[in-house]
């Protein structure tokens, strides 16, 4: 049960995204000056 739970901890880290991505997404793609993948 003590290896099962050190492994999890180990796991832990690799689910959480990096700073800053949440408020990078609601942001619509672009290729140069063109949105692209966009409804509004």
């Amino acid at each position: 049960m003590v290896d099962r739970f050190t492994s999890m901890l180990d796991c832990v880290d690799v689910g959480f995204l990096p700073d800053g991505i949440l408020d990078q997404l609601p942001t619509a793609p672009q290729i140069g000056t063109t949105r692209v993948g966009a409804s509004t």
